[in-house]
């Protein structure tokens, strides 16, 4: 957009949701021109597990695990059965039957 319209700033908005990677990747691009590969699947869990952990640590598990549902739904898409996926954390009572879902237990 810069080269093409000779605009000053982009909008990243709704592309950060479940995204936190996308500016690193974005600085990256900028610094060298270089677009670097998106996350890896694993990289998707093990960012959404910490985001939860740090939610709960500020607000508690109860109302960490009832705010990130929807962050859940941009971590997962993409993956297979992720509406599936998305079904059981929604129904998820702890921090443990998330991580098991997304398969780290």
């Amino acid at each position: 957009m810069f080269k093409h319209t000779g605009c000053d700033a982009v909008m990243v908005a709704r592309g950060a949701m479940g995204n936190p990677w996308i500016f690193g990747r974005i600085i990256d691009f900028l610094n060298t021109g270089t677009i670097l590969p998106p996350p890896t699947m694993d990289e998707k869990r093990e960012t959404a597990l910490r985001h939860l952990r740090m939610v709960i640590a500020h607000k508690g598990e109860q109302t960490g695990l009832l705010e990130m549902r929807k962050h859940f739904s941009w971590y997962v898409k993409g993956f297979e059965s992720a509406s599936l996926i998305r079904q059981k954390i929604n129904t998820a009572r702890t921090a443990g039957e998330i991580a098991a879902i997304l398969g780290f237990m």
